[in-house]
């Protein structure tokens, strides 16, 4: 794989994962930023929902904060006149306050007066039962301690739930003493929730705690409420999320779950953000990566590309005094600066190696014999003929080679005679010599064969025809032992001349002249004999 190629796969690879790193960076804050705003408004929302209860609640309150300080109700309490309840209490009146039931208690703490009515078609209807027991005696609905007294909130009815109000009946003035206890009150079911949902814009459901057909999502958030929780927000799905809250009645006990349910617009924007900047990251990523494979093939690589193209054309020319344009300071100026410098030296070497190799080759021209080069194995790598037999053979260009009628020449045993010496060369890398004797043409050859180790692998066998020496070595030999043998003789035949003159002189007897004589040519033959070799007879 080219070096191009490589960069442009390692700023791809780079910038992809960056654009995950990024993309999972993003989509991880963002949506979780996200999931925690829908889950405040989803909350904000419960609240409103929670609010609009307050403010059915307080409505009714508001109703009964109307009739209870009247002169008129206060003095109904006292004669239970029919014209106040001809003008008052009719059923459009108790439509117009957005009542159910209204129920009148005297001081004593029983039911002076109650009307209920069904708000769907106007007509009056029996006060629900489970009511009066809410508003009599001792109950909190009924008794109030002072003018400023008032309780309103929720109850449970056997039927419904009720939003009430209660408040003491006073004169318009404010003053008592209280004449009993003035109760409003409006049915908690499903035109209620609807009229929230309405009032909130969000689809609002409610449940008793002991609804026993209570959704799954609310008995979750039952459960979640018995644990301690006063609110909670779900996730249903990947397009709803919900809120509940316990809303309790008037004595504090748990009266419904109050819930909510909205679109998860917040997390499905947040989703769409979270791809719209992958897409701009991944537009950004490819832009960027072009731009940067761009300007570094501008910058690097096609500096690289023009140093390899150089390098190249001066290793297929082969001229190694040819050098690489330097230009700069960076690492590309820095290998080409190396690169010089390694051919520099490369052309030192080489025109050493030349001279040194014309040396070598003068000297080996120089050697008279034949020139063997044997590695380990005994193999025969290549052969060298001497110039004289090459030209006498007529093949001036075949001075080396390896041909085989020369090898075929030499006799096998004479060849593995010469392997012990090629080893002891190899390990001691000192010049091993031997002799030996082949019959070329009927007539028997003497050469001698030097040994020197080429290399760690490799010797250079030189063998030299000594057949001419060897024979002027026998006739020199043979001149000496001649010429002794003479010399010898020569000896011999004068002492035995010598003998009648010894023999005439002692019948005489002898004389100091004969004397001296004597020992004169005993002296010669000893000088005669001290010549003769010590090898012969």
């Amino acid at each position: 794989m080219k070096l191009r190629l490589r960069t442009a796969l390692a700023v791809l690879a780079v910038c992809t994962v960056a654009v995950v790193v990024l993309c999972f960076t993003v989509q991880s804050i963002l949506v979780a930023h996200c999931a925690t705003l829908e889950r405040e408004k989803a909350d904000y929302d419960l609240e409103r929902a929670s609010a609009a209860l307050t403010q059915d609640i307080a409505s009714v309150e508001t109703a009964v904060g109307v009739w209870a300080p009247r002169d008129d109700t206060y003095r109904f309490m006292q004669d239970g006149n029919a014209e106040y309840l001809a003008s008052n209490l009719n059923n459009s009146t108790l439509l117009n306050l957005s009542v159910d039931f209204v129920v009148y208690v005297d001081s004593a703490g029983q039911v002076f007066y109650s009307k209920a009515i069904d708000a769907a078609n106007g007509t009056e209807v029996p006060i629900p039962s489970g009511l009066e027991q809410l508003v009599t005696g001792e109950a909190l609905l009924a008794q109030h301690s002072s003018e400023t007294s008032s309780v309103a909130g929720i109850v449970f009815l056997p039927e419904h739930l009720a939003l009430v109000a209660s408040k003491p009946i006073l004169t318009s003035q404010n003053a008592g003493p209280i004449a009993g206890s003035l109760i409003m009150g409006r049915y908690l079911d499903s035109q209620e929730a609807q009229k929230l949902s309405e009032a909130t814009s969000l689809s609002v459901e409610m449940y008793r705690v002991d609804e026993p057909d209570m959704p799954e999502d609310f008995q979750v958030a039952r459960a979640a409420f018995t644990e301690g929780e006063t609110s909670l927000v779900r996730v249903l799905d990947g397009k709803t999320i919900a809120a509940y809250a316990l809303v309790n009645e008037v004595h504090g006990n748990p009266a419904f779950v109050l819930g909510i349910d909205e679109p998860r617009d917040i997390y499905a924007q947040g989703q769409r953000t979270a791809r719209n900047i992958l897409y701009l990251l991944l537009g950004l990523s490819a832009l960027f990566s072009v731009l940067l494979i761009l300007g570094i093939d501008i910058l690097v690589m096609s500096r690289w590309r023009r140093l390899a193209a150089r390098v190249a054309a001066v290793s297929k020319s082969g001229n190694l005094s040819e050098r690489l344009p330097v230009g700069g300071r960076d690492e590309v100026a820095a290998v080409a600066e190396a690169v010089n410098t390694t051919l520099a030296s490369q052309e030192r070497s080489h025109r050493d190696l030349v001279q040194s190799e014309a040396r070598n080759l003068s000297l080996v021209e120089a050697i008279p014999g034949l020139v063997f080069w044997i590695d380990k194995g005994g193999s025969i790598s290549e052969i060298r003929r001497p110039q004289r037999a090459a030209s006498a053979a007529g093949n001036h260009d075949s001075q080396y080679g390896t041909p085989d009628e020369i090898i075929n020449l030499i006799p096998a045993h004479i060849q593995q005679m010469a392997m012990p010496y090629v080893e002891k060369a190899l390990q001691s890398r000192q010049t091993q010599m031997f002799e030996f004797q082949m019959s070329v043409d009927g007539s028997v050859s003497y050469y001698e064969a030097s040994v020197l180790a080429n290399s760690d692998h490799e010797v250079m066998l030189i063998v030299r025809d000594v057949t001419d020496q060897k024979i002027a070595d026998e006739a020199r030999q043979n001149s000496l032992l001649l010429r002794e043998i003479h010399d010898r003789v020569k000896n011999h035949l004068r002492v035995i001349r010598s003998f009648p003159e010894a023999t005439h002189c002692q019948a005489e007897g002898p004389s100091t002249n004969s004397r001296k004589q004597t020992g004169s040519r005993n002296q010669t033959v000893n000088a005669a004999d001290s010549r003769r070799p010590l090898d012969s007879g």
